[in-house]
């Protein structure tokens, strides 16, 4: 029978369940998970050690929002994706989150079962500790509540039979969709990735799976934001640069970020080409602007100039550029992108290599 806490039935909590037979490992995830907080909300918990457990659990609670499971479970329906499948099939449950774990490596699920069953992640046993098993928690609860919200304004469409709730919530859906396609695509890379021997390839992809992202993040908020058609860009970069950060390993002891943004809307036009300029410089500062073991400021400016041209500096005090390099001509694909992307918004780009390395970047407010 599996360990219930006590307050699973508090409707005020996210509801996690933790699946293995390891139970010193379960323990240690429920106790880190238990003391999180996430957009107000705790966390409860359950553990469960095979498959007709998590069922029963799902069964009583049909709100559990992760069910974080190991690969192996005990009992006679034990395959990895037995209890994916139940979930999905048996109980017809689209809207908890997924989470797949494992201590040996190649028992991740193939690519089909991966995107069949809406797996949302899957990780080792040991990245489940400290940052690693908060950044997947955090990850999967916020894609729980985007479904559930989706859905809710599903019910008060029907319920209001208004045209224009109707019309609201198509926009907001197919930004939905858009981000989850998106959200597809980042990690079929990601799984791709793990079969790449060759490490030039491998970062490719993983530049890629960022720059994917980075355009995910623009339909998430999009379709967060009141009116569905514009972001807060100060919200984005600060977002932008954290997962960055993190996903690359930056501690910010180490490379400091200063965000000095203006609130300003943008439209998805104008937003996904800046956010991907600014994904591309962060990372080139992130990766080359600092030797190994020296600290460093990345600052990052953007705001509106009184002849109604938006302004971005992305600028570091590091090593600076080869003064050989021209973006233009560059034979980084990089900087090359972010030279094409300026030039799509009517923009200017202007580089200062004297003391580290600045970008000014200026193109007209169309709206």
């Amino acid at each position: 029978m599996p360990i219930v806490n006590e307050e699973m039935s508090d409707s005020a909590t996210w509801k996690v369940v933790i699946a293995g037979s390891d139970e010193g490992i379960c323990g240690a995830i429920r106790h880190e998970v238990g003391g999180y907080r996430f957009y107000d909300k705790g966390v409860s918990c359950v553990v469960a050690c095979c498959v007709g457990d998590i069922v029963q659990l799902l069964k009583a609670h049909p709100d559990v929002a992760l069910v974080l499971a190991d690969v192996a479970l005990e009992g006679e329906d034990s395959d990895g994706l037995c209890v994916v499948r139940h979930i999905r099939e048996d109980l017809n449950n689209p809207d908890v989150r997924i989470v797949l774990c494992t201590e040996q490596r190649g028992r991740f699920p193939d690519e089909d079962a991966f995107i069949r069953y809406d797996i949302h992640d899957c990780r080792m046993v040991e990245e489940l500790r400290g940052r690693g098993l908060f950044a997947v928690v955090a990850a999967s609860l916020r894609s729980y509540r985007d479904r559930v919200m989706l859905r809710e304004c599903h019910q008060r469409s029907r319920a209001l039979g208004a045209l224009a709730q109707e019309k609201e919530l198509l926009l907001a859906e197919i930004h939905h969709r858009v981000k989850n396609n998106l959200q597809i695509i980042s990690s079929l890379l990601f799984l791709q990735g793990k079969y790449v021997k060759d490490e030039c390839v491998s970062e490719q992809l993983k530049e890629s799976r960022y720059r994917v992202k980075s355009m995910a993040l623009v339909h998430e908020l999009l379709y967060q934001s009141n009116d569905l058609a514009s972001v807060d860009f100060a919200q984005y970069i600060k977002i932008l640069t954290s997962d960055l950060l993190y996903s690359y390993g930056v501690s910010t002891e180490t490379v400091g970020v200063h965000i000095n943004a203006d609130h300003l809307l943008l439209g998805i036009d104008t937003a996904i080409p800046c956010g991907l300029i600014i994904s591309e410089l962060l990372t080139n500062a992130i990766k080359y602007a600092f030797a190994e073991d020296t600290t460093g400021m990345i600052t990052i400016d953007f705001h509106l100039a009184p002849d109604n041209n938006y302004v971005l500096t992305i600028s570091d005090n590091g090593r600076g550029l080869p003064g050989d390099i021209k973006i233009r001509n560059s034979k980084s694909f990089g900087l090359k992108l972010v030279h094409d992307l300026t030039m799509q918004q009517d923009g200017t780009i202007a580089v200062d290599n004297s003391a580290g390395t600045a970008y000014r970047i200026t193109f007209p407010r169309k709206d």
